[in-house]
Order: structure tokens, then sequence, then C-alpha cells
């Protein structure tokens, strides 16, 4: 049997965190499902490659019922696309997100980082690319905006300490570099919002 990727929850007691729950059907299915983001209503929204998907994987969102059950739905276009999108990030108001994009046409990198914000109508809109104060060759995963909306964080692989550095080093130098931020594993940004054109809130 082929191992997969569940989504699992653990609730906060008196006397400390449950044992793990495993979500419904209707959440998990015998494909992937990833990174899921809950907000404090319980609303969950997560990425899945399950059948029926518009690329190698879609965004979902899940609302609780008074059952325990989820009405679970495929947010489809313009969210969804026959690229792959994952690791959303929503604000509370549900106004905002910000996912992980793989394979679109405007993208730079093998992942880069979008910007999707609710219409009036209620429905999401397009994508927009965060740009190259964000986005890089390489891949740029986890956007995470502070609760004051003020600061963007993300992880990145790119390499700027190696691309950075001379033609010839010694060996000392290269196994420095290779254990030292920036050495294309991964490492954690920052960025203000405000110099991020993207992000700035629509006038």
């Amino acid at each position: 049997m082929k191992s997969h990727h569940d989504i699992w929850v653990m609730d906060k007691t008196d006397a400390g965190w449950s044992s793990p729950r495993h979500l419904p059907t209707s959440v998990n299915s015998d494909a992937d499902e990833f990174y899921p983001m809950a907000l404090k209503n319980g609303t969950l929204y997560f990425g899945s490659q399950r059948k029926g998907c518009n690329g190698v994987c879609d965004i979902y969102r899940a609302v609780p019922q008074k059952d325990s059950s989820y009405t679970v739905e495929n947010l489809g276009a313009p969210i969804n696309t026959a690229a792959g999108e994952y690791e959303p990030f929503v604000t509370e108001d549900e106004q905002l997100m910000l996912l992980a994009v793989t394979r679109r046409p405007d993208s730079v990198g093998e992942f880069d980082l979008y910007l999707s914000r609710k219409r009036a109508d209620g429905k999401w809109g397009e994508p927009v690319n965060l740009g190259p104060e964000v986005n890089s060759p390489a891949r740029e995963l986890s956007p995470k905006l502070t609760p004051n909306s003020k600061y963007l964080y993300w992880a990145s692989s790119r390499s700027p300490a190696l691309l950075a550095k001379p033609e010839k080093r010694t060996t000392a130098q290269v196994l420095q570099d290779l254990h030292s931020p920036g050495n294309g594993v991964g490492d954690i940004y920052q960025i203000d919002v405000a110099v991020v054109p993207a992000l700035k809130p629509p006038q």
C-alpha cells in the first residue's frame, strides 16, 4: 500500500494536548494532503493531490459542520490551474491569500509566492506574482504574514552565500560555506510589506 500524507488534529484540553485525531475522508483522500492552514473558526485551507485536481496539486477549503464532518470545496479557477498550487496562508477575514506555486507561466523560480485578494463578488481574484523583492530562481515556500500584516516571512532555498564567493576557494572555505546560511538548503527570510508592490493594499 502506498503511503501518503494526511491531515490530523490535536485538541487542547485542561490536561494538555489530546491524542492525534485523523480528519474524515472528506478532508483526507487516498492521495496526499499538504500544509493545512486553520482559521480560528475551524475552517481549513490545504493542498491536495486528490483525483479531480486541475494540476499536480490544488488548494481546497474545508468548513466544519455541527456533526464533526466537513464541507470541502476545490477553490477552482483562478486559484487552481494546470500548474501546481501549495501552502495557502489565509488571513482570518478570508480576504487575502498567499500561496506557493510551481509551473505557472510567469514564475521565475522552481516555486514562486503569489497573492490573491477576495473580489467584491466574494470570489478569489487572479493570483499575482510577488515579484523580485520576494521571489528568486530557487524555491520560495511557506509564506506567512505577521498578525499586523507588516512583515512577510517565508522560506527560500536561494544560495547567495555560495554565488557571491570567488571561484578559487580552499576546501575549508567551501565546507564553511556549505554549513552557513545561504547554502541553498533553505533559510527563513523576512521583508517589510511596504517594499513589496504586490502586497500593498489596493487604493
